[in-house]
């Protein structure tokens, strides 16, 4: 929940497990991996064997005062759109050393339980996918994955670079400040991205999903 590393473990070979199912088996694919969890590096490796990876210490990012959120907030904000960008660095970095270009690329969080198949021999290759979610997409979009060509995705991920000028015309969240799904829903109309619901979310505590969080499905979180 970004509240604690309890459980990584557990989550990571949760991870694996529902990725094998509905990716790796199914599949060729290549993974790259940033991640802040130092303390779990041997185990990452070991499960997905990435082709290139970066894990470090958590950073603490220098955030302007008057971007709104709490601070524990904002530096999480950070952080994930941060991360995003460096496994694409990494991806683009090793297709242009192998002179390969990918089909499709898949940004997610680890702790996703996939829990339904995305068919890519039917997905269109122009076309910037997120999840299927009851709010307006021009507005709020789920942030747990996106996936698209190989362009898109990694314009997509210089997000990272477009927070504070977000932020600055009122792209934020009245109640909480600082909102991914709020950045996202922006960047992608900026971009003038083709983008399209795939799957289904409900809402995050409802285990019928397509793509519930690991916490929601296996061990009855609230948050």
């Amino acid at each position: 929940s970004g509240k604690s590393n309890v459980g990584a473990e557990q989550v990571l070979d949760l991870s694996y497990k529902h990725i094998k199912k509905y990716f790796l088996s199914r599949y060729d694919c290549d993974i790259f991996i940033h991640s802040w969890n130092v303390e779990s590096e041997e185990k990452i490796v070991k499960l997905f064997k990435p082709k290139s990876y970066k894990i470090e210490q958590q950073k603490i990012f220098n955030i302007p005062e008057w971007i709104p959120g709490d601070e524990k907030r904002k530096q999480g904000h950070y952080s994930k759109w941060y991360s995003n960008l460096q496994s694409v660095n990494l991806m683009n970095k090793y297709s242009e050393r192998k002179k390969i270009k990918y089909d499709y690329v898949l940004i997610a969080r680890f702790d996703i339980a996939w829990k339904k198949q995305i068919k890519f021999e039917e997905l269109e290759s122009n076309t910037f996918y997120i999840g299927g979610w009851n709010r307006k997409p021009s507005v709020k979009v789920k942030d747990f994955w996106f996936l698209g060509n190989q362009k898109d995705i990694s314009r997509f991920s210089n997000i990272y670079n477009k927070i504070e000028k977000y932020c600055n015309i009122g792209i934020t969240s009245k109640s909480n400040g600082i909102s991914n799904h709020k950045l996202a829903a922006r960047h992608i109309l900026e971009l003038k991205l083709n983008r399209k619901e795939l799957l289904e979310c409900r809402e995050d505590f409802n285990q019928n999903s397509d793509y519930p969080l690991i916490r929601y499905e296996y061990f009855g979180a609230k948050e």
